[in-house]
């Protein structure tokens, strides 16, 4: 079983090696990249964004700012809510050499937020526009650092996960499934085998009796119904943390962002250890993101402590 550390580093780099693996197959049909392909197993870049081997797209750097802002709301002592700083770091990034892809919902937001200086009312706004349809999977697929963060606190971590969703992602939908994420993830620190802290993380959810996805059923798109019951498949079919990327990325569609997702969760389960070493090598951003595990890690020891004496 990996220790705490372990599946801290688990997590954030499991979300990094599913994106970087899932971008070079990102937009493609599943029989596309068998033919094209076979099974894609290493971390080549390419595809339809020109990635080079290891680069990452806004998955990553989405959960990066997540985890730094939660960082900085606990800098100093002063144990904030994170959502202005996580929004800074949006803005950040947004803002940097590292844009290689970036989605509708997450793209309006930040322009309406340079409008009303506000994000909840920006991503109000957005909806609005959308005419409703903000339940993209941008706002889990940079959720992993809210539970490694808050463990040991499931009310705030609850709350964090679901608004910080709300800062781009309007639709309820995303901060639903934003919490059950992050729950499975709390499970999953308890000791929790991962197949079971899923489904009792879906308990009682939209997605609890819903059918496994199929191609014929269920397209692999960034809305996050779909996009979720993609993970659920690969997680609850697969039985090793790279069988799950593997899995992921070859289903193609939005696979970038499915394979972090499932990624994440399985990070964190199986441990860093767990991943190949062949992909951590590739990873561009290894050392900024393995820096981040440590310090979430460090952050949630300070925050129990806080929570003793509170």
């Amino acid at each position: 079983m990996p220790d705490v550390l372990n599946r801290y580093l688990g997590g954030m780099m499991g979300v990094a090696a599913g994106d970087a693996l899932g971008g070079t197959t990102e937009l493609m049909w599943y029989d596309e990249i068998a033919e094209k392909y076979g099974v894609l197993r290493d971390i080549i870049g390419g595809g339809k964004l020109g990635l080079d081997p290891g680069e990452v797209t806004d998955d990553t750097y989405m959960t990066i700012a997540v985890a730094k802002g939660i960082l900085k709301s606990g800098a100093m002592g002063k144990w904030t809510m994170p959502y202005d700083a996580i929004g800074d770091e949006f803005l950040a990034w947004i803002q940097s050499d590292y844009v290689n892809d970036v989605g509708k919902t997450v793209s309006r937001t930040i322009r309406h937020y340079y409008q009303t200086r506000d994000w909840f009312s920006a991503a109000r706004l957005t909806d609005e526009q959308l005419g409703g349809l903000s339940d993209g999977n941008g706002s889990v697929m940079r959720c992993v650092p809210v539970p490694l963060a808050y463990a040991g606190s499931e009310e705030t971590a609850l709350e964090i996960a679901y608004r910080q969703s709300k800062l781009t992602h309007y639709g309820e939908l995303a901060g639903e499934t934003c919490k059950i994420y992050t729950r499975i993830i709390l499970d999953i620190l308890d000791g929790a085998e991962l197949k079971e802290a899923f489904l009792s993380g879906i308990r009682g959810s939209e997605y609890e009796h819903l059918a496994p996805a199929t191609f014929e059923t269920v397209p692999a798109n960034a809305y996050i119904k779909h996009t979720f019951r993609w993970v659920q498949k690969v997680i609850m079919e697969e039985n090793s943390f790279e069988d799950i990327i593997i899995r992921a990325a070859n289903n193609g569609g939005d696979s970038d962002t499915i394979a972090a997702i499932a990624g994440g969760l399985a990070g964190v389960y199986y441990g860093y250890e767990a991943i190949p070493e062949r992909w951590k090598e590739k990873i561009l951003r290894r050392t900024e993101i393995e820096t981040l595990a440590r310090k979430l890690y460090q952050f949630n020891q300070a925050w129990r402590r806080i929570k003793q004496t509170t």
